[in-house]
């Protein structure tokens, strides 16, 4: 480029290529700093002293990063990304991914190409840029299912390949069990694991039948279960005389289990129908006779008896008052089932029983004797029979005071005789309805002699005669003597008084009830009201009224004149409401009395009150008030309201959009309700008062009643929830929001008020504007919309250090590339990941004794293994920075030079009776000399010699 002084030039951009590097710029020196950009606008690079100035710029260059794509080929973990830097030697990442049933080999190019990479391998220059994909390779294991628990059964292991087809194995058998499976199902494939897979078992069941042999009864038999300890079922037979003492494998054999015993594999259980029979044992009882008085002497006696052995009973056991010994019984009071001294077998068939005396009771005599004017039959009983004492006797005048001995209760083991004895009485005579005269009660002992009393009197009565005659002597009992009287009679007579008609006297007795004649008199217009003893006085007696004595009665020709008395008749009349209200109202009119009929006495509903009438639906009689004038004599009549039906109006108000017409009618009158009115953004709920279905009996005012319609408002576009909104409501509705965005509005217009439908409104949005920062970079910044792709990201440099990309967080757990997008609305910083570097060169010390492999730059930390070849004839020997004697291999925390030295490689020929063994040493260093590797009869190997120095064996030899 050629370039004048003073004059401003534009560097010619750069066309130089460098694989794997990016041109930077341009530099005063091949080693300096950057000076220029491409295309940069430059003047007097020269000092300008003369015209053949020349200036050189040398590019610069910084080394591409590239990714490589880690492919799992169906491992887990599909794909993982990581960014190596050209000319940087670098290792794979070691343990990437796992593939069940499969080992990891190494890396390849291909999904099944071939390992041109080992796990954790070094690696420089993969790529020039860009990116490179590499496929984990992998080869399949070898598994083992291992069988236990198989019983009687051998069931080798199945050792296969991961996914090899696998054949279950046939099923094993245990004796006394049945096999039901394996406690995991066997795989149709090898898995990706070792498997143990145990045999289950269910244990047999056999049966126990047990026999009665001789026995009665039955018993279920028992089933048990192999390799299990059962209690034996008690024995529930029974054999009449016997006990049971075991069980036995024959009918004949003996005792083998005792009641009861726990018993384990009676049977070989091989298979559930396997059985055993026990046999049932008996042993005949003895048993115990007690002989039991039964009440006798000598309460009881024991004698022992064998079962089915024939024995007599004893006899003259026991004695027993008043009885006579008949027997045995089995209980207390049972009937004789042995005679005194009989043969008896078997009389019990185990332990003890009792016998009872039976005995027969004695029978006795009870005389009784001086019995008066009884007979008392003697009382013939059993001893101990209980006694009824006889009915005291008796005799005339005379009071029994006894038994000269007493009478007992029960029968005694003797006769006996018992004699009555007797105290004399007294009596009185006693005298009843004396009238006016005293007489005095006679009381004398049974026997003596009597005087009659005098005749008695008695007011308005004539003496007749005693009841019953009085006696000459007391009798042997008291008497009630009553005296006899007749009454004498008079009559009674009836005057009308004012009224007409006739009535006969009537003849009444003394002291006698008589009952007064019903009056028979009349008088229009009145009623009866009873008797007076004189005209104008008041009444004494009424109808039929019972009246006693009227006169003094001192003689049979008394007379008395009763006078009727009257009272003016009220009648009733029974107002009928006719259909009005109260139904029938009565009012009381008095005969000859001047009175008005009652005014307003009913109300009916939509009818006004014209008058009355005779009949329900008959004319008009008597205006409502008018004068009433006797209308009947005495008793009830029926007056019926008449009435004339009112007319009424029924208006409808507050019918919104609707006009609603007046109906005017007649009370009672059927009523059509009008059509539901109707009212924007509203809903009629109904009147306020229901609409009847006739006319009422008054005016009426209905009003329409509405609810006010609410409708939904919806947001699309934003996370407002919906609203419901009333009808009319002012609306102001809330700006949404959006992380990242600002609210521009709504796209559909916004009415002032909630019309009457639903609305739906879409919130429209912009992206907010955010600057990206770089951390330790001020001069850079990027201005991206929220939500997008950051896009192109900037590369930066850091001197020692490799730039690994960037991250949102300073902690680097967040990576940002180009096509992650903003979710960050705020303005924010992006912190560049940078590595600290080292370079490691190796050299040999001569190029002709070796080489050297392991040379690049490595993160800080890294542990780093080389290599050194030597050439034939060489051998190497150590590296050296000049300073120490490094391992071959080493974590790097700086740069680091090293030489590989090298040595000239002597050979040693060792010679024995057998041959040459030859051992190289390099020239300088010592070797251990080896012991010889054969024997010689008779001699025993002490070293090594070169024909002038012994060397023992593992001696040093340079």
């Amino acid at each position: 480029l050629i370039a004048t002084y003073d004059l401003e030039i534009e560097l010619t951009s750069c066309s130089f290529e460098r694989t794997g590097y990016t041109f930077s710029g341009w530099s005063h020196s091949a080693d300096g700093p950057i000076s220029f950009s491409d295309g940069h606008e430059v003047e007097n690079l020269a000092t300008g002293e003369d015209g053949n100035d020349t200036i050189i710029l040398y590019a610069k260059w910084s080394a591409n990063t590239y990714a490589v794509n880690f492919n799992s080929n169906d491992g887990s973990s599909r794909e993982i990304s990581r960014t190596f830097t050209y000319d940087s030697d670098e290792s794979l990442p070691t343990g990437l991914f796992i593939r069940v049933g499969h080992s990891f080999l190494g890396w390849s190019t291909e999904s099944s190409g071939e390992v041109i990479r080992a796990d954790g391998a070094r690696v420089n220059n993969l790529s020039t840029g860009g990116t490179i994909e590499l496929y984990a390779l992998w080869s399949v294991n070898t598994y083992r299912i291992h069988f236990v628990d198989t019983g009687d059964s051998v069931i080798g292991d199945i050792v296969k390949q991961y996914g090899s087809d696998i054949v279950a194995p046939d099923d094993p058998v245990r004796k006394g069990y049945t096999f039901i499976g394996w406690d995991t199902e066997i795989p149709e494939s090898m898995p990706g694991n070792d498997v143990t897979i145990a045999a289950t078992w269910v244990a047999n069941t056999y049966s126990v039948i047990f026999m009665s042999n001789g026995g009665t009864g039955y018993m279920l038999s028992l089933d048990i279960v192999y390799d299990t300890e059962v209690e034996l079922t008690p024995c529930s037979f029974e054999r009449t005389g016997y006990s049971f003492i075991g069980w036995s494998r024959s009918t004949n054999g003996v005792v083998s289990f005792s009641d009861g015993e726990k018993v384990r594999n009676l049977a070989t259980g091989v298979t559930d129908d396997d059985a055993v029979i026990l046999y049932a044992k008996w042993s005949a009882n003895t048993y115990v006779v007690n002989f039991n008085s039964n009440h006798g002497e000598n309460e009881k006696i024991s004698r022992t008896f064998v079962y089915d052995s024939d024995e007599s009973l004893p006899t003259g056991l026991f004695s027993r008052v008043g009885h006579t010994l008949s027997g045995w019984a089995l209980e207390h009071s049972g009937n004789c089932i042995r005679v005194d001294g009989a043969k008896v077998d078997n009389i019990s068939t185990g332990e003890s029983v009792e016998l009872y005396a039976v005995w027969s009771v004695n029978t006795y005599r009870v005389q009784f004797t001086n019995t008066g004017d009884s007979i008392i039959d003697d009382i013939v009983a059993s001893y101990g029979s209980l006694i009824t004492a006889p009915d005291d006797p008796v005799r005339e005048g005379y009071t029994f005071t006894g038994w000269d001995a007493e009478v007992p209760k029960t029968m005694p083991a003797n006769d006996l005789v018992i004699g009555a004895g007797w105290s004399v009485n007294t009596y009185r005579i006693h005298f009843t309805n004396t009238g006016d005269s005293v007489i005095h009660d006679i009381v004398m002992v049974y026997g003596s002699s009597i005087t009659s009393p005098d005749d008695p009197v008695r007011k308005g009565y004539t003496f007749m005669d005693w009841s019953a005659d009085v006696p000459d002597t007391m009798p042997a009992k008291n008497l009630i003597i009553e005296a006899i009287w007749v009454a004498n009679t008079y009559f009674i007579r009836f005057m009308s008084n004012g009224g007409s008609g006739s009535m006969s006297p009537l003849t009444t007795t003394y002291d006698s009830d008589t009952e007064l004649k019903g009056c028979s008199f009349e008088r229009v217009g009145y009623t009866f009201m009873g008797w007076s003893l004189s005209s104008g006085g008041p009444v004494s007696f009424i109808d039929g009224h019972i009246v006693r004595n009227l006169v003094t009665g001192a003689d049979g020709d008394d007379t008395v004149i009763l006078y009727a008395k009257w009272s003016a008749n009220t009648y009733t009349v029974d107002f009928n409401s006719n259909d009005g209200e109260d139904g029938v109202e009565s009012h009381t009119f008095t005969y000859d009395s001047d009175e008005s009929l009652p005014v307003g006495l009913f109300t009916r509903v939509g009818h006004t009150l014209l008058g009355w009438a005779l009949e329900p639906s008959g004319e008009l009689v008597r205006g409502d008030g008018v004068k009433a004038d006797n209308l009947a004599t005495d008793g009830r009549m029926d007056l019926y309201a008449v009435w004339s039906v009112n007319i009424y109006r029924i208006q409808f108000v507050d019918t919104g959009d609707s006009i609603i017409d007046d109906i005017v009618a007649p009370y009672g009158s059927s009523i059509i309700a009008p059509d539901d009115p109707v009212y924007k953004g509203h809903t009629f709920t109904g009147w306020d008062s229901k609409v009847p279905e006739s006319v009422p009996a008054k005016d009426l005012t209905i009003s329409a009643t509405w609810s006010i319609n609410s409708y939904v408002i919806s947001f699309e576009g934003c996370e407002l929830d919906d609203m419901v909104v009333e009808f009319g409501t002012v609306l102001d509705l809330t700006d949404p929001t959006r992380i990242g965005y600002d609210f521009t509005g709504w796209y559909e217009e916004v009415p002032i008020s909630m019309p009457d439908h639903g609305l739906t409104f879409t919130a429209t949005w912009s992206a907010c504007k955010v600057h990206v920062g770089f951390h330790g970079f001020d001069e850079l910044e990027l201005i991206v919309d929220y939500d997008s792709e950051y896009g192109e990201l900037p590369v930066v440099s850091r001197p020692g250090h490799d730039f690994r990309g960037w991250y949102a967080d300073e902690s680097l757990s967040i990576p940002i590339v180009s096509d992650v997008k903003v979710t960050n609305p705020s303005d924010h910083m992006l912190y560049g990941h940078f590595v600290k570097i080292w370079a490691l060169s190796l050299h040999p010390d001569d190029p002709e004794h070796g080489c050297v492999e392991g040379s690049g730059v490595f993160d800080d930390g890294t542990l780093v293994s080389f290599e050194a070849v030597a050439n034939e004839g060489f051998a190497f020997i150590r590296w050296t920075d000049g300073n120490r004697d490094p391992e071959r291999e080493l974590r790097l925390d700086s740069d680091l030079e090293l030489t590989a030295v090298f040595s000239r490689v002597r050979t040693i020929s060792l010679m024995t009776d057998t041959g040459v063994r030859m051992l190289d040493c390099p020239t300088g260093e010592s070797v251990p000399l080896p012991t010889c590797d054969h024997s010689k009869k008779g001699f025993e190997f002490i070293g090594w010699t070169d024909g002038k120095q012994r060397y023992p064996a593992s001696s040093q030899f340079i």
